[in-house]
């Protein structure tokens, strides 16, 4: 599940859904429809969102937005759903 948040912290449902990631150089990925979120792969292990592509355009995260987009890995893992 792809939940799309734009830089300023809107939710877009329309473009919410599934969608796949990849980990290289450092980055993690995230794939969802025309979207693309970049996310930077802290020494810690948490993740930073650094950026957003859309139709190709990339828009870089503003530093002072950076510190409030750090994903931390759950302590416990939900259930998954059936298909």
């Amino acid at each position: 599940m792809v939940e799309q948040v734009s830089n300023a912290g809107e939710k877009n449902p329309e473009n919410s859904g599934r969608g796949t990631w990849i980990a290289k150089n450092g980055e993690v990925v995230v794939t969802g429809g025309d979207t693309e979120m970049l996310f930077k792969i802290n020494p810690n292990g948490t993740l930073t969102a650094i950026a957003n592509i859309t139709n190709g355009k990339r828009e870089d995260v503003p530093k002072e937005l950076q510190k409030l987009m750090v994903l931390s890995k759950p302590l416990t893992v939900p259930p998954r759903e059936s298909p």
